[in-house]
C-alpha cells in the first residue's frame, strides 16, 4: 500500500475523533435503551390475556409488530439504506416468517440460525460471528451468504483457502472491523475499540486486504445500541474504511437501533445525516443496509402471567410470585408490569419468578411504589418480551417454555414454534 493512503486515513480518523460534532451519548429525552416505552397496552392484547386458558403465554401483536417492520424499512428506504432482521435478537419461528414476508433479508450469527433463515426462505443472509468453524466458512461463500469475518484467526481461516467458483468468478466477503469511538460517544451501552468482536484495522491488515486474492467487498461496524451521534460516527468511520480499502461496495452498519426507532424524528434526522455521508462518498457505488434486532421486536410481544403468592417480601412496595420465571425467560429484560384487570395501571413493586432461586426476579423500571394491590390469581401484562427472551430461554426448575399466540383484532391463534 502506499503510504500516503495509510496516512491519509489515519489523519481522517483522527479529525472524525476529535469533531466538536460530537457532544456525547444521551438522546433528547435522555431515556434508557431497553425501559419499556410509555405507549398503552394494544386493547386487543389486554382481551387476549383475559381469555387465554393457561399462563404463561407469550401474546405476540402482530398488527403493531407488522406496522413497525413497515415503518421503519420504509424510514431506511427513504435515505438510501435497507434492511436486514437480526436473528440473533429473535428466532421465533413463527415471527421470523412474518419478517421475512416484510423484510426478505436476514443476518445471523451462528449456523443454526443460518439454517433457520435458510428454511424460512430468506433470498439475502449476511452473517458474522465466532460461531463460525473453519469447516463451515466454504458453504457460506459458495452459499452466497454475505460473510464477514470478525477475527484475525477467522480471516486466516477464510483466506487460506481456496476461494469457490461464484457468479462472474468473484466472491462476495468482508470483514467486521471495530470502531474507534472517542470516550465522548462511550456508554453502558456500546463497544468501540476495546470490544472482543471485530478486526482491529492496522497498516499492515489494511495492506493485506487490499492483496488479497479476491478483492474484500463490504465493511461492517457495530457498536451496539446507538445515540443519534454515535450512529453518525459509526457511518462515517466504516466510510473512511471503505475509501482506505478501496474495493468496497457494500456497507453493514449493524443493528443497535430500538431507542431511535422509538423516536421517529430523530431517527429521520440521524439517517438524513448518514445518506448525505454516503452520497458524497467517491469510490464504487455503495449498497448500504442496517440490521435492527430488538427495535424491530421488542416492544411487540407481552408475557401473559398468574400471581401465586402476594405476600412476599419486597423493599419496594409489595411483592408478588409468578408462574413466569424472569431467570428462565428474561434476565436481560427490563419490563413494566400492567394488571389485566385494568391496563391502564403499572404495578411497580416486585415480580418474582415461581424457581426456587434468590435471584429470580424480574428488573424493576420504575422506584415509586404502586398503589395498585395484587391478589393471588390477578393476571399480569409485561411489555419488551419480543427480543433477547424466548430466544436466550432455559428450563431451569423444568419450568416450560411459555405457549407463544399470534394476536390481532380478530382474536389469537396459539403457534408452533417449529419452521
Amino acid at each position: 500500500m502506499r503510504t500516503g493512503g495509510w496516512t491519509r486515513y489515519t489523519a481522517e480518523v483522527t479529525a472524525l475523533r476529535e469533531s466538536p460534532v460530537f457532544r456525547g451519548t444521551e438522546t433528547a429525552d435522555g431515556a434508557a435503551p431497553f425501559d419499556p416505552p410509555e405507549n398503552a397496552v394494544p386493547a386487543r392484547i389486554v382481551r387476549a390475556a383475559a381469555q387465554v386458558k393457561s399462563t404463561p403465554g407469550i401474546l405476540w401483536d402482530v398488527p403493531g409488530l407488522t406496522a413497525h417492520i413497515g415503518f421503519l424499512g420504509r424510514l431506511l428506504a427513504r435515505h438510501g439504506l435497507s434492511m436486514h432482521c437480526a436473528l440473533k435478537a429473535c428466532a421465533s419461528a413463527p415471527i421470523v416468517r412474518l419478517l421475512r414476508e416484510t423484510v426478505r433479508a436476514a443476518d445471523v450469527a451462528t449456523a443454526e440460525e443460518l439454517r433457520l433463515a435458510r428454511s424460512l426462505g430468506f433470498s439475502r443472509i449476511s452473517a458474522t460471528g465466532p460461531a463460525f468453524a473453519r469447516e463451515q466458512i466454504p458453504d457460506l461463500l459458495a452459499g452466497g451468504v454475505l460473510f464477514d469475518a470478525q477475527s484475525p484467526v477467522q480471516l486466516d481461516q477464510l483466506l487460506e483457502q481456496p476461494f469457490p467458483a461464484a457468479a462472474g468468478g468473484a466472491v462476495d466477503w468482508g470483514v467486521r472491523v471495530r470502531v474507534p469511538l472517542p470516550d465522548v460517544l462511550r456508554s453502558s451501552t456500546s463497544r468501540g475499540q476495546e470490544s472482543r468482536f471485530g478486526l482491529v484495522l492496522d497498516e499492515r491488515l489494511a495492506d493485506r486486504l487490499r492483496s488479497a486474492p479476491q478483492p474484500v467487498r463490504r465493511v461492517r461496524v457495530h457498536t451496539g445500541e446507538v445515540t443519534p451521534d454515535l450512529l453518525a460516527f459509526r457511518a462515517r468511520y466504516a466510510v473512511l474504511v471503505a475509501r482506505l480499502l478501496g474495493t468496497v461496495d457494500q456497507i453493514n452498519l449493524g443493528g443497535g437501533l430500538l431507542r431511535l426507532s422509538r423516536r421517529p424524528d430523530l431517527l429521520d434526522a440521524t439517517l438524513r445525516t448518514i445518506g448525505a455521508e454516503l452520497r458524497a462518498y467517491d469510490g464504487p457505488e455503495l449498497s448500504v443496509w442496517m440490521e435492527p434486532g430488538a427495535a424491530l421486536t421488542l416492544d411487540h410481544a407481552y408475557l401473559v402471567t398468574q400471581v401465586l403468592d402476594a405476600d412476599c417480601a419486597s423493599p419496594h412496595g409489595q411483592g408478588v410470585v409468578v408462574d413466569a420465571s424472569a431467570w428462565n425467560l428474561a434476565p436481560w429484560a427490563y419490563p413494566s408490569f400492567h394488571p389485566v384487570a385494568d391496563a391502564s395501571q403499572v404495578f411497580t413493586g416486585d415480580v418474582f419468578g415461581p424457581s426456587l432461586y434468590e435471584k429470580d426476579r424480574f428488573r424493576r423500571t420504575a422506584r415509586t411504589p404502586s398503589a395498585t394491590r395484587l391478589a393471588v390469581g390477578d393476571r399480569l401484562l409485561a411489555t419488551s418480551f419480543g427480543a433477547y427472551t424466548l430466544v436466550h430461554a432455559r428450563q431451569f426448575g423444568q419450568l416450560p417454555v411459555p405457549d407463544q399466540y399470534l394476536v390481532d383484532d380478530h382474536g389469537m391463534e396459539r403457534v408452533d414454534e417449529r419452521p
